[in-house]
């Protein structure tokens, strides 16, 4: 059974952690038509001042101080935030007119029942 054989599904995964990448082929390849490897972005690679911009353009638009999270919370949104962007721009410049996007630490569920209007 592949219940997204006609998307492509795009797995978020950071270069330093090929483990995770290993463990999803072996979990998605026998569910998904095509498994697409994406390098995410490590936000504790990235230089501090693109951390403080995002840092604070999150703070306005959450209303968070400074105060209420580390920055390795930040570098660790950042790194996400961005991994999704990359990959959404990646598809769209590939054509690709739906997809999927997982993290690598993504698990499928088999004990989802839809709900009236799901199609």
């Amino acid at each position: 059974m592949q219940p997204f054989a006609e998307l492509p599904v795009i797995v978020i995964n950071l270069d330093r952690s090929p483990e995770r990448w290993a463990q999803m082929e072996h979990i998605w390849k026998p569910l998904v038509g095509e498994l697409i490897r994406f390098p995410a972005v490590d936000g504790r690679a990235e230089p501090e001042h693109v951390i403080t911009e995002f840092t604070l353009d999150a703070m306005v638009t959450e209303g968070q101080g400074v105060d209420r999270v580390s920055e390795a919370y930040w570098r660790r949104t950042y790194g996400c935030y961005q991994s999704h962007l990359n990959a959404i721009q990646h598809a769209i410049g590939e054509g690709f007119e739906r997809f999927v996007i997982l993290e690598d630490d993504a698990r499928p569920r088999f004990d989802i029942t839809p709900t009236e209007g799901d199609s």
